[in-house]
């Protein structure tokens, strides 16, 4: 799969291979793939679907792509340079096709795509947050809360301490009529996903954060932060038992 501009080439033969991307790419199964097809499709995607026009074929690939994991023809975390492609040159085509409308399973109902744990890589990443926030504001009751469990809540989310809001996040806050429901997904995302470090402390430094959203003077979201505050504080104590209990058992075996 090769497709290349090249410069000594004539617009005909420019276009006849822009269209031959968008044919290949309208015309895609969605199945189980190896790295290297999804590599060569993200790269089909970024020089041929960058048209207005495009937008249609871009918002049906995504949505047979959802109908195909319903189908559990294919799994999403297998297009991850493909999805990326899209979001970059297409991305309200994109989130429309993933995330708006019924899918049509035929291994039983899945609905909308409200869950984002097939996602290897936050889709939202990839979205500037001026149109993320009106792509949101389209469906706002669902959407904000939708974007909020799919968009890293930290800057530069490396595990590394201290922790900062991604910029991005307080932007959604700002912006959504229901913030509490935002934070809910943002809490969600407070455990490492990854092996650094331990968790009673990501956990805790991540709650301290939510002490900077008073900055909003939202009464509701202020009595939602006091409670969850009390409850990662639980939280964090009980992976500090668990820490030492591991310790103990350690230390036992080396004896």
């Amino acid at each position: 799969m090769r497709l290349e501009h090249g410069s000594n080439r004539g617009k005909d033969s420019e276009d006849e291979i822009l269209n031959t991307g968008r044919e290949l790419l309208r015309c895609y199964k969605f199945h189980h793939v190896h790295n290297t097809e999804d590599f060569d499709l993200g790269r089909v995607a970024r020089h041929c679907l960058i048209a207005e026009s495009d937008a249609e074929i871009v918002r049906e690939m995504c949505f047979k792509l959802r109908e195909s994991v319903a189908n559990y023809e294919a799994l999403v975390d297998q297009y991850n340079d493909l999805l990326s492609a899209l979001l970059t040159v297409q991305p309200k085509a994109t989130l429309d096709g993933l995330f708006v409308g019924e899918t049509r399973s035929k291994k039983g109902p899945r609905g909308r795509s409200r869950d984002l744990g097939f996602f290897r890589v936050r889709p939202f990443d990839f979205v500037q947050p001026d149109l993320l926030i009106r792509w949101c504001e389209e469906d706002p009751s669902a959407r904000f809360p939708l974007a909020a469990s799919g968009i890293a809540p930290f800057e530069l989310d490396t595990g590394k301490m201290p922790r900062t809001w991604n910029p991005a996040v307080l932007r959604l806050l700002a912006s959504a009529p229901d913030r509490v429901a935002v934070t809910e997904q943002l809490i969600a995302n407070f455990s490492p996903i990854s092996s650094w470090g331990s968790r009673a402390e990501v956990i805790e430094a991540s709650g301290k954060l939510l002490d900077d959203l008073s900055q909003f003077q939202d009464a509701a979201l202020n009595s939602y932060i006091a409670q969850q505050r009390e409850r990662l504080s639980n939280v964090v104590e009980e992976e500090r038992k668990t820490d030492r209990m591991m310790d103990i058992e350690r230390d036992d075996r080396f004896e």
